[in-house]
């Protein structure tokens, strides 16, 4: 191959290079915003925290806030919640191959507290095994608490609901994430408290079904259906399922399951 024919095959693998490189960085950006998170290093030695998204910040601070020694941040932590996030950072930053995972309250740039998720790890540290550079990626969660904001100051109402309504009945997140449930539905199914409850509350068959009823709800579409329950005292009996889209200014961001015996 002569010089010049390397050179042009060169510059033009370089072109392509750099075309899918754009091409990636865009991808990585859009999922970034859509899912709305960003990633970011810690310098440990400096204190200096940066912080990497395609546009402002889940928080709304821009650009040029984002570069800040870590205090700004520190100072944005609910007080609240500050001594559980110092307490699960230290012990992943002294636990090696320990993720960090914390979720916690930030001041946004209009004041309002929203809830985040962090989610971290250590992977530099000196001789000494001393951590030196850490990084994460921090996802807001706020959709998880818009119900319990609805009811902001109105604990009564939600102690009533919970503890004396006689229905089965809970509400859950976009994510599936149980947020209320009545003391009926732990009566009569036993405890549920995570997303593992769902695989024992009926057979693996009409899980597949399930799904797609509460998606169908998450579209804003009212369901109701007939499914066989396991109950706590491990009897099977149908029961007539209704599934109920709660939403914010047209946005749907819980779903109220209610579950009554046929």
């Amino acid at each position: 191959m002569s010089k010049r024919k390397e050179d042009e095959f060169l510059e033009e693998r370089l072109a392509a290079t750099l075309a899918e490189s754009e091409s990636l960085q865009l991808k990585a950006n859009t999922a970034l915003e859509s899912a709305e998170q960003v990633w970011w290093v810690w310098d440990l030695a400096t204190g200096r925290l940066t912080i990497h998204a395609p546009g402002e910040c889940i928080l709304g601070y821009p650009h040029e806030d984002m570069e800040q020694p870590e205090q700004f941040w520190w100072d944005r932590i609910h007080p609240e919640d500050l001594p559980e996030v110092k307490e699960t950072l230290e012990a992943a930053m002294h636990e090696p191959g320990r993720i960090w995972k914390c979720e916690h309250r930030f001041r946004d740039v209009t004041g309002d507290w929203v809830y985040v998720e962090q989610t971290g790890f250590v992977h530099s540290r000196d001789a000494e095994g001393n951590p030196v550079e850490m990084m994460g990626i921090t996802r807001k969660t706020q959709e998880r608490y818009q119900l319990l904001d609805l009811f902001r100051g109105s604990e009564t109402l939600i102690d009533a609901m919970v503890d004396s309504a006689p229905v089965a009945f809970w509400v859950r997140d976009s994510e599936g994430t149980i947020l209320l449930c009545s003391w009926q539905m732990e009566e009569s199914f036993g405890p549920v408290d995570s997303l593992q409850t769902i695989e024992k509350l009926t057979s693996p068959g009409q899980l597949m079904a399930w799904r797609e009823a509460y998606h169908a709800a998450l579209r804003d579409e009212c369901v109701k259906r007939k499914m066989t329950m396991c109950f706590a005292d491990g009897s099977r009996s149908q029961v007539e399922h209704h599934l109920i889209p709660l939403t914010q200014e047209t946005e749907t961001f819980a779903i109220l399951e209610v579950f009554k015996p046929c």
